[in-house]
């Protein structure tokens, strides 16, 4: 599994090992650690993180990830 940092359109941002991903890249983050990105345009309520207290696998749908960052030693290939 490879580690990734997702950041979602509400600012969440997930960092985890990447167990599952499709074409339309809705994935299962697993091991996930939950922070949110607080700027001024934030709508999100610093209190709605508690909902993810104790969550150790995350499905994301792809429609609602704003950009995903990968380590830079990590593998990847396009497929043929």
């Amino acid at each position: 599994m490879s580690t990734v940092t997702v950041e979602l359109k509400n600012n969440f941002i997930f960092k985890g090992s990447l167990a599952l991903v499709d074409k339309n890249l809705n994935m299962v983050l697993t091991n996930i650690k939950i922070t949110q990105n607080n700027n001024e345009n934030s709508s999100i309520d610093s209190n709605n993180n508690n909902i993810y207290i104790g969550v150790t696998e995350l499905f994301i749908r792809g429609s609602n990830i704003r950009y995903i960052t990968t380590r830079e030693d990590l593998n990847i290939s396009k497929e043929k």
